[in-house]
C-alpha cells in the first residue's frame, strides 16, 4: 500500500504505474486507517520559496505503536507555526525528524524545535548521508539537542533495525498512555 498526497498518488498511478487498489490518498487533517493501520496527514510546508507542491507529514499508528514522520518541512518554522499546532503535546512513541540543513529542510536547531514540540519518546534524526551536497554529522543534532533529550535519540544507520515498543512516554504518567 502507497499513502501519500493526491499529487503523490497520481505520480505513483501515472509515472511508475502502480496500481489503484495499491494507492490511498491522505490529507493534512485527514486519517484512514487501512486494516489495523491508521494514517493520519499533518501539515509540513514545502522547502521550496514559494512552496510549489504540497508537503505531509503523517501519523502511523499499528498496534498502539504510534510514528510520526515529520517529512520534509521549511527551516523557517515561524512561518507555519501556527499550522504545525497539531503536533504540540502528540506524544508519539517515535518520530523521524530531518536534521539536514540543505534545501531549506530545518536543521538541528529547526529540528530541535519539532521534537520540542511533538515530545516523542524515541527521536531518530534523518536525512544525513543521503547526498553528498548536503548531509550533517548526526551527532551534531545530539550535542545540540537538550541534555533531557539526548538517552531518546536513536541514529539509524544504513542496514540497522530498532523495536519500538509501547512503553509509556517518559515525561507523561504512565496511567495516561
Amino acid at each position: 500500500l502507497f499513502v501519500g498526497s493526491h499529487d503523490s498518488i497520481r505520480k505513483c498511478r501515472e509515472d511508475i504505474g502502480i496500481e489503484d487498489d495499491r494507492l490511498a490518498s491522505v490529507q493534512v487533517g485527514e486519517e484512514k486507517r487501512f486494516g489495523h493501520l491508521t494514517v493520519r496527514g499533518l501539515f509540513a510546508r514545502d522547502t521550496d520559496d514559494p512552496p510549489t507542491t504540497p508537503h505531509f507529514g503523517y501519523l502511523f499508528e499499528v498496534s498502539g505503536i504510534r510514528i510520526y514522520h515529520v517529512g520534509d518541512t521549511h527551516c523557517d518554522i515561524d512561518r507555519y507555526k501556527e499550522e504545525m499546532e497539531p503536533i504540540r503535546g502528540l506524544a508519539p512513541d517515535a518520530m523521524l525528524v530531518a536534521i539536514n540543513k540543505g534545501y531549506n529542510n530545518p536543521g538541528p536547531e529547526g529540528a530541535a524545535r519539532l521534537v520540542e514540540m511533538a515530545d516523542p519518546r524515541l527521536i531518530v534524526p534523518c536525512h544525513f548521508d543521503c547526498f553528498k551536497n548536503n548531509t550533517i554529522d548526526p551527532q551534531v543534532f545530539v550535542d545540540a539537542a537538550p541534555e533531557a533529550w539526548r538517552d531518546r535519540i536513536h541514529i539509524l544507520h544504513p542496514g540497522e533495525k530498532t523495536v519500538i515498543s509501547g512503553k509509556p512516554h517518559p515525561t507523561k504518567h504512565s496511567a495516561s498512555r
